[in-house]
């Protein structure tokens, strides 16, 4: 007659599938690079700001303007109209939420909070 002890095995069944379960967890978790930087078609996270005045703009800025995004400051030489707008420069920033603002001395020209998605070139037109 042979015995067997229900209570025994059903607590080793336990362990094992605890054992089991412990070991895919670390391997699904050791797996996963929890270090990287985000791509799409394999180009880095990038966008950028430019800045034109409209065609028929009532000042030519032709003084010195100062571009501030998030609180960083860029001095601008020269503004560009729309026509030429692909000479004017380029400033890379990070996609997000970003609070931009123009100055000319002390004088505000611009001021706003843009959403500028992955890849994207955000044209600021000044009137």
């Amino acid at each position: 007659m042979i015995c067997l002890n229900t209570e025994s095995s059903k607590e080793n069944n336990s362990v094992m599938k605890n054992s089991l379960l412990t070991v895919f967890l670390s391997i699904i978790t050791f797996s996963c690079n929890t270090t990287y930087e985000t791509t799409v078609s394999g180009m880095a996270n990038t966008a950028s700001i430019k800045v034109v005045k409209a065609n028929k703009a009532l000042s030519d800025y032709d003084e010195e303007l100062t571009l501030i995004i998030d609180n960083k400051e860029y001095l601008m030489d020269k503004v560009y109209s729309e026509k030429k707008s692909l000479k004017a420069a380029i400033y890379p920033i990070t996609p997000g939420k970003h609070k931009v603002i123009i100055k000319s001395n002390d004088y505000k020209v611009y001021e706003k909070t843009l959403f500028i998605t992955n890849r994207e070139t955000r044209i600021i037109i000044l009137e």
